[in-house]
Order: structure tokens, then sequence, then C-alpha cells
């Protein structure tokens, strides 16, 4: 390629450290910036966004030649560009115009499945908070220690039920189920399912036994772990000092106290010996958010993304604009981007320097093949990752069997005594007054929480966390005009649970404006990790 413009070739090539692959002319447009500079792109690619490029700024356009009245060029051209200050939170008129943004640019049909995943996740959670206790209460005391069965019974309900439908899916969808049998997936499930199992056992005992007061002071810390966790395990390089943040998080634990702020005042003279549960109760809601924290990070692993269909369009067509894989690979801001003519400039793409061969091989198309057959639609990837992770749940959960005999964790006098106590309670489930509506209630929410969690997961493990806080309030409003759904002889008065909501809501909201402020951000950490996962699921 010729700077003195106008040149005519069949074949372009940048040779300063770096080797892309050879563009056809006959595929190919001439496009002339303001320096007479020619440039060859596909005839795909945008013409007005590569000249606005080109003719935008002559310091980050790597084609432009030297001019007797310019400075010589930094030699870093195709360094990363700088990226804005993260510590800056945008406005409140900018965060709301990026909010209303958003929602106009989604369909009808969106906002309506977004609406029905956040109501399946609060109905879900609010089904588990009222009968979990009350389900509890209606075994008969001292005769059948009825916690055990509240572990066991709903875990093998919810496994055969997941068993069903997956098989269901098979028959009559035929998915594709190649990524669910590769090693890889196979050991994040294990570890999924185990973390599940454990949290679900230990959630049961210390949901039922932790005094409502502590339970009040443990219940906020679910958004921090989700949080925290996500940053860990998601990469999340955003900054997580934003006001709009803070705030919400704030509000959350505003919220929740509220609701508890009758249980607070009232609570404490009625702990006893149960405050150890607490801590235990803690560690239910910390693995609980790992758990969806871990969900999150498999299902961007496996799950299908058409955006990433043109990352190896150009692979297919002799490009070399990869996935990043290591030191060898350097970022192309979007402007040297599209100045270079690959790629559409929406996304920073990686081009690989020294050694990489003009035309792709043969073991690349295979390999880019490879990586197709292991992914997954989505609701593929979920409905197999719940039924793998209820499948733990259930085989889990009769580890607890042992543990039930053992003082001061269970109820049991001993571990032989366990096992009969188990099968008194599910005959008790069967024959005893009031206890099988409880059982399919609790057993109904927790599959209406696992299903909407993992879903909402995908797109915010710590917006998750929040909306299931929501639940709380919600389910101290409804016991105080259903009573007899609670076992408290006190109930929280309503207008505490509706200023807590109100205040949850607004947590929501400027959880909200924080994701939209910061939404290209995520989508830039999102796709680095994917590529990073798709490259090592191929090797």
């Amino acid at each position: 390629m010729s700077t003195n413009g106008g040149a005519e070739c069949s074949n372009a090539y940048i040779t300063e450290g770096v080797k892309l692959s050879p563009i056809s002319s006959e595929k190919a447009e001439n496009t002339q910036n303001n320096d007479g500079v020619t440039l060859l792109q596909p005839s795909w690619f945008p013409r007005e966004e590569l000249k606005e490029a080109v003719n935008g700024s002559t310091q980050a356009n790597p084609l432009k030649g030297p001019s007797p009245t310019d400075q010589p060029p930094p030699p870093q051209v195709l360094s990363p560009a700088q990226p804005q200050s993260r510590n800056a939170p945008a406005s409140l008129s900018e965060s709301v115009r990026r909010l209303h943004e958003r929602f106009r640019n989604t369909s009808w049909l969106e906002m309506l499945c977004i609406f029905v995943i956040i109501t399946v996740v609060i109905v879900g959670h609010f089904i588990e908070i009222i009968s979990i206790k009350y389900w509890h209460s209606k075994f008969p005391n001292g005769k059948t220690p009825g916690t055990l069965t509240t572990l066991v019974l709903p875990s093998i309900l919810l496994a055969a039920f997941m068993v069903t439908v997956m098989l269901l899916f098979i028959f009559f969808t035929t998915p594709s189920l190649r990524f669910a049998f590769c090693c890889q997936s196979l050991v994040m499930l294990f570890r999924i399912g185990c973390i599940d199992a454990i949290q679900s056992g230990v959630g049961v005992y210390s949901v039922i036994k932790t005094p409502n007061a502590l339970a009040a002071l443990v219940k906020p810390a679910a958004p921090l772990f989700a949080t925290l966790f996500t940053k860990m395990f998601l990469k999340d390089k955003r900054s997580y000092g934003s006001p709009w943040l803070l705030i919400s998080l704030a509000f959350v634990i505003a919220g929740i106290l509220v609701a508890s702020i009758f249980d607070l005042k009232h609570g404490f003279n009625k702990i006893g010996k149960n405050s150890w549960w607490a801590s235990i109760y803690l560690v239910a809601v910390a693995l609980s958010s790992l758990v969806n924290a871990m969900q999150a990070v498999y299902m961007l692993k496996f799950t299908y993304d058409p955006k990433f269909d043109e990352l190896y369009k150009i692979r297919a067509r002799g490009g070399t604009a990869v996935p990043s894989m290591g030191s060898q690979s350097t970022l192309l801001s979007a402007q040297n981007v599209l100045a270079l003519g690959v790629g559409n400039g929406n996304h920073q793409l990686a081009v690989e320097m020294g050694n990489i061969p003009a035309a792709q091989e043969p073991e690349d198309v295979a390999r880019t093949a490879l990586k197709r057959l292991r992914q997954g639609r989505g609701t593929s990837v979920k409905i197999v990752m719940l039924t793998i992770m209820l499948l733990f749940r259930f085989a889990g959960t009769l580890a607890f069997l042992p543990l039930d005999g053992v003082k001061p964790w269970g109820e049991s006098n001993s571990i032989g005594d366990a096992w009969n106590n188990l099968i008194a309670g599910e005959r008790c489930v069967a024959t005893c007054d009031n206890n099988l509506p409880p059982f399919v209630m609790y057993t109904s929410g927790v599959l209406l929480s696992y299903v909407g969690s993992a879903y909402l997961n995908q797109y915010s493990v710590t917006m998750c966390s929040i909306i299931k806080q929501i639940a709380w309030p919600l389910a101290a409003l409804i016991l105080v005009f259903v009573p007899r759904w609670s076992i408290d002889p006190v109930v929280t008065p309503w207008y505490f649970s509706l200023v807590s909501i109100f205040i949850l809501l607004l947590a929501v909201l400027l959880y909200m404006f924080w994701e939209c402020s910061t939404g290209d951000e995520k989508d830039k950490n999102e796709r680095q990790l994917k590529e990073r996962m798709m490259y090592h699921l191929a090797k």
C-alpha cells in the first residue's frame, strides 16, 4: 500500500510489526482520507464510519504518512485506548437518559419477559420465606422432628421434576448438548452442585433455627457477598466505588432493617441459646451468593451468543482478528480498528503479532467449529445446569442424614434414629393434618426461585440478590393480612413493610443507574472474559 495516495494493488498489508491477512481487491473498495491516503477495506465494511475515523484524528491514524510540519507519531500506535476515569460517576440526568434509552430500545416482548422473570424470583423467594417455618410447625412437636424431612423431601421431588423436564426437552427439541459432556463443563457443574448441596442443607437448618432478630442482621449481607463474588469470578473491572452502587447497597441495608425493626425491638429477649445459628445462617447466605456467581460464569462460558459471530467470520475469511490469548496480542482501540479495516469498531479486537500466518489453516477452522459445538442455546444451558444442580442437592442432602443425629446440630438422638425420623416425617406429610399443602407450597417456591435466579443471574448476580430482598418485607406484609401463616405471635406492622418495599425499589433503581452508566465497560469485560473462555475451551 502506498502512502502517497492512489496506488492500486491486489493485496494490502500493514508491515510495521503487525501481520494482517491480505484483503482481496475484488471485495474491497477504496477510501481516501484528507491527506490523500488510499485505504482498501472489504465491501461489507461501513465506509462512513471508516472515513470519520480516518479524517477525525491524525494522531490516532496509524496509516498517515509523515509530513514536514508534523511531529513524529508515537511508537505505540496500536496500544490500547486510554480508558476514561472509572471513578467519575455519570450525572443523574445522564444516568436517567441512558436508562430511558435502554427501555426505549427494548421491545414489549422483552419487557414482558423481564417482568415475568423478576416476578418469578420475588414470588418464589417470598413463598420460601413464608412456607418453610409454617411447614416445619406442622410436624408433631417432639414426636416427628421435621427439619430433616424439610430438607430431603423437596430435594427428591425437585430433582425428579427437573430430570423429567430435561428428558421432555430433549425428546421434543433435540438440542445440541455437546457442551454438557465436555470435561470443563462437568467439572464446573460438579463444583456448583456440591456447593449448592452444602448451601441447601446449611440454609434449611439455619433458617428454621435462627431467631428473627439475628436473621434480620444477616439478611442484608447477601447483596454484599454477591457484589464481592461478581468482582472475583466475573473479573468485573468496573469501579465499585461509584456513588450509585454504594447508595444502592446502603438502601438495601436500610430497607431490610426497616422491615425488621419490629423484630429487632421485640425479639432480642427471645434469642436464648440459638444465637450461634446466626453465624451458620451467614455462611448459608455467602454460599448462596457464591452459587449464583458460579452460575453466571457457567452460563457466560457455555451459552451461545450471536454477537461473537463476527470474530469467527473474520477468521473464516482469513483475517487475524482472534480472541485475545495472552501477551502476544495487542488490543486495538475502536478508532484504530476502523482505520485498519478490521471489525466494525464497536468492540476491541486483538491482532496477533509476529508469526501468525496470512491464511487460515484447516486446523484453525476445525478449532473454530469445535468452539461452536461446545456452545449451547440459553434454554439448553439453563436446563442442564439446574438439573445437575438439583441432582447434587438431592445427593448432598443425604449427607445430612447422619448429621441430624449429632447434637446440637440435629434433632435426632442418634444416627440410626435420624433414618427413622426421616421415614416418619415423609409419612407425616401424607397423613398429618395440614402438612401436605405447605410442603407443596414450599417446594414450588424453591423451584420458582431456582428458575428465576438462573435467568436473572445471567444479567446481574447483584441485581438478582437485591431483587430477592424485596421478598422479605413482602412476606411480612402478607402475614399481616393472613396471620394464620405466621408462627410468631407478633406480626410486623404493615407500614414498616410498605416503607421497606419502597426503599428496596429505590435501591433497584439506583443499581440500574449504575448498570446503565457502566454498561459499555461491562460489555467489554464480559467480551474479553468470553474470548478467553472460548480459547481455553478449544484447547
